[in-house]
This record gives C-alpha cells, sequence and structure tokens, in this order.
C-alpha cells in the first residue's frame, strides 16, 4: 500500500495524501508546500494575501486520467 504523508500550505493549511502527489506539490510548487511548515511570518502574510485562499486537495485517485 502507498505510503501517506503530510504536507503543509503556507497558508497554514496541511494535506494528507500519497506520497507521489505530495512530492509532485512539494516540488512543483515550493514557495506554497513544504514537508515542514511555514514560520509564523510567512503564514501570517499568506493568509493576508487575497490570491492565496482556501481550497479542497484533490487527490490523484479522485482526478480523470487526463487531468
Amino acid at each position: 500500500m502507498p505510503d501517506k504523508v503530510t504536507i503543509h500550505r503556507v497558508n497554514g493549511e496541511s494535506a494528507t495524501m500519497y506520497a507521489i502527489d505530495a512530492r509532485q506539490a512539494v516540488r512543483d510548487h515550493p514557495k506554497e508546500w513544504s514537508y515542514t511548515p511555514f514560520s509564523d511570518e510567512q503564514q501570517k502574510a499568506a493568509q493576508q494575501d487575497s490570491s492565496i485562499v482556501p481550497r479542497p486537495i484533490v487527490p490523484s485517485e479522485h482526478r480523470g486520467p487526463f487531468n
């Protein structure tokens, strides 16, 4: 069974997902996702940034084959 890991979003959210999906998110969006929590200052700044809105995480098993 694939391993699941928790990653952290810059605005303070976190998500537990399959390691392959987590690795892709951290690799492709390093300023938004990390394996370790962002600093309090980074989280406060992101929470005030209107372009960073809470959004649901859609693991790969729920996406279509071409998404």
